[in-house]
C-alpha cells in the first residue's frame, strides 16, 4: 500500500499505522494466529494478544526519507531586481527657485559678497543640469544676470527689497512671476537679509 503524497515522519507514522491495524485485527474474532508472545513483532511487543507499541521500534523513526531535494534551496533562483539607474536629467524633478535680496544699508557688505559667488549658483545648477526656473527679486544693480543658454529659465524683477519685507515682495511680485512657474514643480523662496521679516500676511 503506497502513500504518494505522505513523506518522511508521516510515511512512517501509517506504516505503523498499518501494522498496527494488522496486528490488532489477528485473535479470536478472525481466526488468525497471533504470534508467539515471546517474539517481537516489528520491535514491539506482544502481551496477551494486544500490541504494546511502548517497545522502541526496532528504528522506525532512526532515518528521515529523502523528500529528493523538494525542500533544498528553495531561495537558490530569486532573479536579481532590475537595473533602475537612470541619468540626473531623467530623474530630475522640475525646481523653481525664488530669491529676494535684502538691499537696504546694513547689508552692503553682503550684497557685495553675493553678487561675487552668485557664480558658484549658476555653475552648480548648470553642470548638475537640474530642470529649474530661477526667479531674482531685488533692487536695481543687484539683480544677477543669468550665464549664457540660461536666458529663457531666468527672471529678474527689479523692486526695492528693505530688511524686514522680503517675503512681502515675493508676494507683491507674484503677479509678474506667476507665469513663469510651472504647475507641478517645486517651488523654494530663499530670502537673503539680516533681518526677520514682519509680515503678518505671511
Amino acid at each position: 500500500m503506497a502513500f504518494p503524497l505522505l513523506g518522511g515522519r508521516a510515511m512512517r507514522g501509517a506504516r505503523l499505522l498499518l501494522i498496527s491495524s494488522v496486528l490488532l485485527g489477528c485473535g479470536s474474532s478472525t481466526g488468525l494466529p497471533i504470534p508467539n508472545s515471546s517474539r517481537p513483532v516489528d520491535g514491539g511487543r506482544v502481551d496477551g494478544g494486544r500490541f504494546d507499541a511502548s517497545m522502541p521500534d526496532a528504528g522506525l523513526d532512526a532515518t528521515i526519507e529523502d523528500d529528493g531535494g523538494t525542500d533544498a534551496g528553495t531561495d537558490a533562483f530569486i532573479p536579481c531586481p532590475p537595473d533602475r539607474t537612470v541619468a540626473p536629467r531623467e530623474a530630475s524633478v522640475p525646481v523653481d527657485i525664488i530669491f529676494v535680496f535684502d538691499s537696504s544699508g546694513s547689508m552692503i557688505d553682503e550684497n557685495a559678497r553675493l553678487q561675487e559667488n552668485i557664480s558658484i549658483f549658476w555653475d552648480a545648477i548648470v553642470d548638475a543640469d537640474v530642470d529649474s526656473h530661477v526667479v531674482f527679486i531685488a533692487e536695481r544693480g543687484y539683480v544677477p544676470g543669468p550665464p549664457g543658454g540660461f536666458a529663457r529659465r531666468y527672471l529678474g524683477i527689479e523692486d526695492r527689497v528693505g530688511s524686514w519685507d522680503p517675503l512681502l515682495k515675493v508676494l507683491d511680485n507674484y503677479p509678474t512671476y506667476r507665469n513663469f512657474l510651472r504647475p507641478g514643480s517645486v517651488v523654494h523662496v530663499v530670502a537673503v537679509t539680516d533681518d526677520d521679516s514682519r509680515a503678518i500676511e505671511w
